[in-house]
């Protein structure tokens, strides 16, 4: 288990911990007359465009954890089931995935029943399945989340219109990839969460599918969450390797929609 240990970019500060978020909303708001601007007129940069997570915002709610479903599902006082937002963790009923039972004892160590914590609904306020979708913060200020991502416990599902962090999820995925944390370790899964849990991490691992030529997948199979198709996960490719537009329906590991509107690689139209 990675231990978080006050890492800066997922948040976190003990001595907020008791503190309500509107308080904080009142220590941070800036003066009426800057409107978001710094002293020179310059738009003031968000915390998560610093590369920092966002601490709890001024108008999150308070409320209590109930259970840990998972990496990526939680039961919430007054909520009920609520999906993370912006996340996608390995199954761990059904058809187990790999790091799916890592992804959840990570979000139980974090979140425990009685806990109290921090949430905000995104614009779409409910999934298909009557889950709550939010974001949401640890007492202490910890952006849940994005904890997720930074420790490579989960892969990016951006899906409009819930993208207000997406480009720092992204981030942050990309980091852990890049150090091999997590389910994106060789001995793991090798990047690809889809692989069944007790599976070998192999990059050879994929199901064919109909097709060749550019984004046919030739032979090695269609990464889900993207039309038309385009090759597995891993190794990463980028636009030039698909050479044409692609519609992105599920989670993103080749991060092709960099502004999160659900079409990736729209030069090539």
């Amino acid at each position: 288990m990675v231990a978080l240990g006050g890492c800066e970019e997922v948040g976190g500060d003990d001595d907020r911990r008791d503190r309500a978020p509107a308080d904080a909303g009142k220590r941070e708001r800036p003066a009426r007359a800057s409107r978001g601007r710094d002293r020179k007129g310059a738009p003031k940069a968000s915390a998560a465009r610093l590369g920092r997570a966002p601490g709890i915002p001024p108008d999150a709610k308070r409320t209590t954890v109930v259970e840990v479903t998972d990496g990526d599902t939680v039961k919430l006082t007054d909520l009920g089931a609520s999906r993370i937002i912006g996340v996608d963790t390995p199954e761990v009923y059904g058809g187990a995935e790999c790091y799916g039972r890592e992804a959840s004892e990570f979000a139980k160590s974090l979140l425990h029943p009685g806990d109290t914590v921090y949430y905000r609904h995104g614009v779409e306020r409910t999934d298909r399945y009557g889950r709550d979708l939010v974001y949401l913060w640890l007492r202490g200020g910890t952006f849940f989340n994005a904890a997720l991502l930074k420790e490579g416990y989960a892969v990016t599902l951006t899906i409009p219109p819930n993208v207000e962090y997406a480009d720092f999820f992204r981030r942050l995925a990309a980091k852990a990839r890049a150090a091999g944390r997590g389910l994106w370790a060789s001995d793991t899964c090798n990047g690809n969460p889809d692989a069944p849990a007790g599976g070998s991490p192999s990059r050879s691992e994929t199901t064919s599918a109909p097709g060749g030529g550019p984004g046919g997948g030739g032979g090695r199979g269609c990464e889900p969450g993207y039309t038309p198709c385009v090759p597995r996960y891993p190794p990463d490719l980028d636009c030039a390797d698909i050479g044409h537009p692609v519609r992105v329906t599920g989670r993103d590991p080749h991060n092709l929609d960099g502004d999160g509107d659900g079409r990736g690689c729209e030069s090539y139209g």
